[in-house]
């Protein structure tokens, strides 16, 4: 099977991903939600909170028995361990998300309409500034929960793809206890490193912006 090495790497890829991706998509459905505010943002907000009610397992589960046809295309491949883990986690992400648009001024894009400005502009050059703290928050959520969740992903990962933090449950099947803290002790590693980047550079966009 892989090296320790190659799940680390499987592992950081997987968080990266599902953290650029998942983020992205969280701050689109806020921005919808709170902007639009029409029967769609309803839904988008029944669904988000239903999600943070459902384990991980249990969704792991029904991606097995729906996307099992695809396999090669999406089944066993990295893109479905993304959308699990996005599928798990989404709810906190969206709620800070939709928490953080709400504290700004819902006419901006009124005013920059009346002023020829496009909604595009308003979004890149004032929204996304006054929110950056936060971004860089559900990043930070969606890697470090990506990086250690196992029950999303642990019926769906393959050999190839496999990340680090299942191999806690293979080694507990076999009482190796060693291993398990060594794996562990990785992740928490890896995990702290990356909120110390995370916080300087959340810091660094605070003062920029």
């Amino acid at each position: 099977g892989p090296s320790i090495t190659e799940h680390i790497l499987n592992s950081i890829l997987l968080a990266l991903l599902t953290a650029i991706i998942g983020t992205t998509f969280c701050f689109i459905l806020a921005y919808s939600s709170t902007r639009l505010r029409d029967k769609l943002s309803t839904v988008i907000d029944s669904l988000s909170t239903i999600m943070l009610s459902i384990p991980g397992l249990v969704i792991g589960v029904c991606y097995v028995f729906t996307f099992a046809k695809t396999k090669g295309v999406f089944y066993n491949t990295i893109a479905i361990l993304v959308v699990a883990n996005i599928a798990h986690m989404i709810g906190s992400p969206y709620l800070l998300a939709k928490n953080a648009l709400l504290k700004i001024n819902s006419n901006y894009e009124l005013i920059g309409s009346s002023l020829g400005i496009k909604s595009i502009s308003i979004l890149f050059k004032v929204i996304l500034p006054n929110a950056s703290k936060t971004i860089v928050a559900m990043f930070s959520y969606f890697f470090v929960n990506s990086l250690t969740t196992v029950t999303a992903v642990l019926f769906l990962c393959t050999y190839a793809n496999q990340p680090l933090s299942v191999l806690i449950t293979v080694y507990d099947k076999s009482l190796n206890y060693e291993m398990q803290a060594v794996i562990s002790t990785i992740l928490f590693a890896i995990s702290i490193t990356a909120k110390l980047i995370f916080k300087l550079n959340s810091n660094f966009l605070w003062i920029y912006c």
